[in-house]
């Protein structure tokens, strides 16, 4: 395990065997990016064949940068017009 990396720099490895009669030529080299905090989702817009008096029908795409590791979840919050913002859905 490799620690103390820096989020969102690349980084090369490459590893080399030894044994009591030497050592080895180089693995391949493998690039990794330390994972970081993912760009903000974009294009949010209401579906409206699943708005109704009832429920909002809400879409969105990720941003253009994941930050090296997939998206797990999504929090949704709503603003009913007080500028308090309310947690709806957590897990999304």
């Amino acid at each position: 395990m490799v620690t103390n990396l820096i989020a969102g720099t690349t980084y090369k490895f490459k590893v080399q065997a030894r044994n009591s009669f030497g050592y080895s030529t180089y693995s391949s080299e493998v690039s990794i990016l330390a994972a970081q905090v993912p760009d903000k989702p974009v294009s949010l817009a209401n579906v409206a064949a699943t708005t109704t008096a009832v429920q909002i029908g809400l879409e969105w795409t990720d941003g253009a940068y994941d930050g090296g590791t997939s998206i797990i979840d999504y929090t949704v919050f709503s603003d009913g017009g007080t500028g308090t913002w309310t947690t709806l859905a957590t897990g999304v």
